[in-house]
């Protein structure tokens, strides 16, 4: 589908004088407003990486959310007064549906755009990602461009400077502005899979360059990309020595669905902004669990200053709240927030979460048995028990674990305890370890130490000390458990197969950056079958 440009040269040609006298006289009355220093952008997260596969109820369930997330995400940035311009960092659209649909999505996504208090033309830019482009297979480094072409032959209609490439620069006010295309080697990301495939092309590099060059005079310049390509510093070194070369302010990406203040380096400042309807973690919003929009300001004097608008209701404070009441916070407090957390944090919390999410693929596994009308154990005799193997610290600071059934369930546990040497429950005053308890009820957190019962942790995996290995060691046959629990029907009827046990999981940390908390958690429900 070939572009088709919103302006042409010789349209404006075949204008009457008058009209262009009316012109000229208007662009001399917006001029002391262009020669203004200070600029305003609103900038706007990720939509997709929505539960559920394509075509189901829960998918297309989701994408509804994630687009009205996106309204409320418009409407919010209009609050916060008329913008100079909008950058969307990707992840706009889900490419794997059928490309009707895929277009279906982009009238309405753009339709909510156009509605932006922007003074640009076009209102908002986009810098697509990955949910924008992908093919539908699962290759890394994948050689199909079929949907990043479809995507051009949309965006470009909007954007002409789209047409050739999805990368391109523009000015506002003096500033320039470059979108960076992190997504030229499709299915490939800086933090998961093949990261060294998560860069930009030579050919993007020396575009880049060329560019900067005729924009050397630039008030300042602002970067936009989707995917944070800096996360394989190898490869993004020599971006950013060609951007520190100039007077480049900032570097702007999404991806993660969290923000974050990364670091600065060389006077720019790299900054991750959260998603507005993408999937989010079940976490404060220090901790990445909010949506929310970010409007940058650039002062006269050439200062940035960001400020984060929430989207879709209260954020939530890491500090356990005493009266748990009408918070919606997992019994936690609710809080503003307008500052970016930072990385130090945000890499521990992403750990977290991965400990988290193998916690509720361990626990979906392990079933709980009805025998005539009794809660039982697999073996038919037992009281039922629940058990959490693989479980420990994989952060290097001390963290706090409750486990507990939620409030309203059929379901309660008795007997809890953590496994004994896991659990530092040692008390500040004591002079030596013979304060500690080897086994300790879930009425108070367990202090996990530093790394405790964990052998792997980084960004993208965490993997626990195993128990017992086969003959070879290459298979793990157990892991250590790390709590146990009997679980009792408190219910006015017999329990039946189909119910479940719903916990949560919550883990909490003081943050060393913030002097401040940071919590997340996790619901898990624990099956219940009828005994085979």
């Amino acid at each position: 589908m070939k572009c088709v440009p919103l302006w042409t040269f010789e349209k404006v040609k075949t204008v009457g004088s008058p009209i262009i006298a009316l012109c000229f006289f208007f662009l001399l009355a917006m001029m002391p407003s262009a020669l203004q220093a200070k600029i305003t952008v609103g900038i706007i997260g990720d939509q997709f990486g929505v539960k559920g596969t394509v075509g189901t109820a829960q998918f297309d369930q989701n994408l509804e959310t994630a687009y009205q997330a996106m309204a409320e995400g418009v409407t919010a940035l209009n609050r916060a007064g008329v913008m100079d311009t909008v950058l969307h960092v990707g992840d706009l659209l889900e490419s794997t549906q059928k490309n009707e649909k895929i277009a279906a999505d982009f009238n309405r996504a753009t339709g909510m755009l156009d509605t932006l208090l922007s003074k640009s033309q076009p209102k908002w830019f986009l810098s697509p990602g990955d949910h924008d482009v992908n093919p539908l297979q699962w290759i890394q480094n994948a050689p199909d461009r079929s949907k990043e072409i479809f995507l051009k032959s949309l965006y470009c209609q909007i954007n002409p400077a789209a047409e050739e490439d999805l990368f391109y620069s523009f000015d506002i006010k003096g500033y320039h502005f470059v979108a960076l295309y992190s997504q030229e080697h499709l299915r490939t990301d800086p933090r998961w899979g093949n990261v060294f495939f998560a860069k930009i092309s030579d050919r993007q590099l020396a575009w880049l360059e060329t560019d900067l060059k005729k924009a050397a005079d630039a008030k300042g310049i602002i970067v936009f990309t989707h995917q944070p390509l800096w996360y394989n510093g190898s490869s993004w070194h020599r971006v950013h020595e060609v951007l520190a070369r100039y007077n480049t302010k900032a570097v702007i990406a999404g991806h993660y669905h969290y923000d974050q203040d990364d670091h600065e380096s060389d006077g720019i400042q790299y900054r991750v902004v959260g998603a507005v309807g993408g999937r989010i973690k079940t976490a404060t919003a220090r901790s990445g669990g909010w949506w929310h929009v970010t409007q940058l300001t650039i002062e006269d004097d050439g200062s940035l200053s960001w400020k984060l608008i929430p989207v879709g209701g209260d954020t939530c404070h890491g500090e356990k709240n005493p009266s748990r009441k009408n918070t919606g916070c997992n019994g936690l407090k609710k809080e503003p927030k307008e500052n970016f957390t930072r990385r130090y944090d945000m890499d521990r919390i992403q750990v977290l979460d991965y400990l988290l999410g193998n916690a509720a693929q361990q626990l979906a596994k392990k079933p709980i048995y009805i025998k005539e009308g009794a809660l039982v154990d697999k073996d038919g005799m037992s009281p039922a028990r629940i058990t959490l193997s693989g479980f420990g610290n994989p952060i290097d600071q001390v963290i706090e674990a409750t486990i507990a059934v939620k409030t309203g369930s059929d379901y309660t546990i008795e007997s809890e305890h953590f496994e004994p040497g896991l659990c530092d429950t040692l008390s500040e005053n004591s002079p030596d370890q013979t304060d500690k308890i080897n086994t300790i009820t879930t009425t108070s957190p367990c202090r996990i130490p530093p790394g405790a019962n964990i052998v792997l942790s980084n960004n993208s995996t965490v993997k626990a000390a195993c128990a017992q290995y086969n003959a070879d060691y290459s298979q793990c046959l157990a892991y250590k458990p790390f709590w146990r629990a009997v679980v009792v029907y408190i219910g006015n009827h017999l329990p039946k197969p189909g119910d479940g046990v719903p916990l949560t999981i919550t883990l909490t940390f003081d943050s060393k950056m913030d002097n401040a908390p940071m919590a997340i958690w996790r619901d898990i429900t624990v099956p219940v079958l009828a005994l085979p």
